[in-house]
């Protein structure tokens, strides 16, 4: 049976979709999950995937020479590699890398799915029940797309520096299991729902998204890592009741330690001309005697900083006297602070 326009869908056809909460970096398992049209991966699986790959490139001198890895970012964004062998785990998928002369040549009768990526996101465009949907996490709800308008508009993003992914394998038609609880950023619309304004249409012929959704994609808070200037910034737990996703942040916070521990400078040596040294007094009450290069940022402190306490929340510096209070972290030490100064170190 094949559907052309949202009006004529039959009520109980479903469309699977997962929202992504503001700051966290979890894109790349949404893309696919909508992709698959239900939810089979975790932020856990794709953490693992993108650990093993990084250890099999560097037991080929294949690795990141500063340790860095090379298929999960500081902000959580993975690789194309990664979502390759998850989605070969899943099945006999093909992922094959299109450029806008190939997309042109693309029939989209015989096609069911795309993933794409740019500035750290991933999303999906999907066919369902023979309508194609654009799936992206950050939107407010799944949107239906013409055929006509999937050719433009994927010929357009890939223009803008896009990169596009074409999948071929069993992308079949979503079926809700019974016996798999949905978490509360996951969720199965109808037809119906769609129709009714729930969702939204890019067809040119259903309704427009509602301003306010009459669902809420999050009950709590969770812990993410975000990326800005280099730094990164945290939200508290106060939702713990999802532990794979505490464990995945806990292997964030793993890995962005451990690249922030590569990239600090080295202590200078003790009679050096050229730097100073301050005693940071660390909000657990620790004081840590450190050198560092004048001309060095004040983000080489906050990292060295950060490591001592093993945490990734964003620091300022507070000088009494007279008193200083640092929160912009491009100014240089040696501007900052004058040898020997004590300095308070405190969360921002």
């Amino acid at each position: 049976m094949k559907i052309n326009t949202i009006s004529s869908m039959q009520e109980e056809f479903i469309v699977y979709w997962e929202k992504q909460e503001k700051g966290i970096m979890t894109c790349g398992v949404h893309c696919l999950n909508t992709l698959l049209q239900g939810p089979y991966f975790t932020p856990v699986d794709l953490s693992n995937i993108a650990l093993k790959l990084d250890k099999d490139e560097r037991a080929i001198g294949l690795g990141s020479r500063h340790g860095r890895s090379n298929n999960v970012s500081e902000s959580g964004d993975y690789s194309i590699q990664v979502l390759t062998e998850a989605l070969r785990r899943k099945g006999d998928y093909e992922i094959a890398s299109t450029t806008s002369s190939e997309l042109a040549k693309v029939d989209l009768t015989k096609e069911n799915g795309f993933i794409c990526h740019s500035s750290n996101h991933w999303f999906t465009l999907r066919k369902v029940f023979g309508v194609w949907f654009d799936l992206n996490s950050l939107a407010e709800a799944p949107y239906s797309i013409s055929e006509f308008r999937v050719s433009t508009f994927l010929d357009k993003i890939n223009k803008d520096g896009f990169m596009i992914f074409l999948v071929r394998g069993p992308l079949e038609d979503p079926k809700k299991n019974p016996h798999v609880v949905l978490q509360p950023h996951q969720r199965y619309f109808t037809f119906k729902e769609l129709n009714e304004g729930t969702g939204g249409s890019q067809s040119g012929g259903g309704q427009s998204a509602p301003e306010k959704p009459s669902f809420h994609a999050f009950g709590g808070k969770g812990y993410a890592l975000s990326s800005e200037d280099n730094k990164a910034s945290a939200e508290i737990i106060q939702d713990p009741s999802n532990p794979e996703m505490a464990e995945a942040i806990e292997m964030s916070r793993v890995i962005y330690l451990s690249e922030l521990e590569s990239k600090l400078p080295t202590e200078p040596a003790e009679n050096s001309a050229n730097s100073i040294t301050l005693s940071l007094r660390l909000p657990t009450g620790k004081t840590v005697r450190r050198r560092f290069l004048k001309s060095s940022p004040l983000t080489a402190v906050e990292g060295f900083c950060k490591i001592e306490l093993n945490q990734v929340e964003d620091l300022k510096f507070i000088c009494s006297y007279p008193r200083k209070v640092f929160t912009d972290m491009k100014a240089l030490v040696g501007s900052a602070f004058d040898s020997d100064s004590t300095v308070i170190v405190e969360k921002l």
